[in-house]
């Protein structure tokens, strides 16, 4: 065989497979950096942070006594006998979430020119190939990050978290949670500033937390059922506020009371049909309506515990470098390329998930408001 034929036989035996190291290094590379990047600062990250935890099962403690006084001891004889961390304990196995996008022939084909033609530069994409990845990768971002946000706020609001029908309860004390005085969703009868301040200031449940409750969390729907009042009142006009912007209008109303953070974190359902097609229904609030839950810093009470809890990441075999003898935590996203085994309907998949659970660690210290 002459040069020039061994040449291009070479050439056709690149060409002809769909991706090659450097594609593969690329497009992992993308998720990775899109997956792993550092958090947003979104208030459920730091209510209840994820963590990675080297288990296979998770422990919730029921009861927990970390603080009281040293007992007085008789010099010579032993000190008192103090328990352990927690009296009473419950082990609940974690889920396993995971999304998976499927590269068919056709996406291989438009894919399959990548480091092939012309001058290729560093990384051997064109812009509008690069946004395609992109768009693949932060697609699968968002909804990791919507499932960990729905699993937190789940536990911190309704106490639970339910995998595949089985439903694991935090007990939060049924005297946490408090009804306000008025309706706020009806004009002209609900007082929510009026009510607030009654619980937060004047309640006898609330002078333990008070000066460590830094923030009030409503959804936008709740937040508009409070200035839906002050409107009625007139505050806005009288007062020459140009934004409505809820804790302006706190700041006249109640001045005294903490700011508010309105939680937005939602996601939007979908459907999906035989034929590939997505139908998009209505968004939905994870933070729920008609709710405002205090915020308690307990960082300023030096306690050994300064988050309400944590969203645990747990091992998984799905990370590309996990090994039976050294399994992966946290978040996995790797390139599936078994579809290239046979070129019959050679596809490849893009999978990023997690396996874990939400744990809420200082469910005694969840307070609700419903209105």
């Amino acid at each position: 065989m002459s040069q020039l034929a061994a040449l291009i036989s070479k050439k056709a035996q690149e060409l002809a497979g769909a991706f090659n190291d450097n594609h593969r290094q690329y497009i992992y590379a993308v998720v990775e950096e899109v997956t792993a990047e550092a958090a947003e600062g979104g208030l459920i990250e730091q209510l209840m942070p994820p963590v990675d935890v080297p288990a296979a099962t998770l422990e919730i403690e029921y009861v927990t006594g970390s603080g009281g006084l040293t007992g007085e001891r008789v010099l010579g004889a032993p000190g008192q006998s103090v328990s352990g961390p927690s009296s009473t304990s419950g082990i609940f196995k974690p889920g396993a979430y995971q999304d998976v996008t499927k590269l068919t022939e056709e996406d291989l084909l438009m894919l399959r020119k990548l480091g092939t033609l012309g001058d290729r530069g560093v990384t051997g994409l064109t812009g509008g190939e690069l946004n395609w990845l992109e768009r693949l990768a932060v697609k699968h971002k968002k909804r990791l990050k919507n499932r960990m946000a729905q699993l937190g706020w789940t536990a911190l609001t309704a106490g639970t978290w339910t995998w595949q029908g089985r439903t694991i309860t935090f007990p939060i004390p049924e005297g946490n949670i408090f009804s306000a005085a008025t309706d706020w969703t009806q004009p002209g009868v609900g007082t929510p500033f009026e009510d607030l301040i009654q619980l937060l200031e004047q309640n006898a449940f609330f002078i333990k937390y008070r000066p460590l409750i830094k923030a009030l969390a409503i959804n936008p729907i709740s937040a508009a059922y409070i200035l839906q009042r002050a409107l009625e009142a007139k505050v806005i006009t009288n007062n020459n506020i140009t934004s409505a912007g809820i804790n302006e209008v706190k700041r006249f109303m109640a001045p005294g009371l903490p700011d508010f953070v309105v939680v937005d974190d939602a996601y939007q359902n979908e459907t999906y049909a035989k034929d590939g097609s997505v139908t998009l229904g209505n968004a939905e609030y994870m933070f729920p309506s008609n709710v405002v839950m205090p915020i308690v810093d307990f960082s300023k009470a030096k306690v050994l515990f300064t988050k309400y809890g944590e969203l645990q990441l747990t091992e998984n075999m799905n990370a590309p470098e996990a090994t039976v003898e050294k399994p992966a935590q946290g978040i996995y996203t790797f390139i599936d390329e078994r579809g290239m085994l046979e070129r019959k309907a050679p596809y490849i998949e893009l999978v990023t998930g997690f396996n874990g659970a939400p744990n809420l660690m200082r469910y005694n210290d969840v307070i609700l408001i419903n209105f």
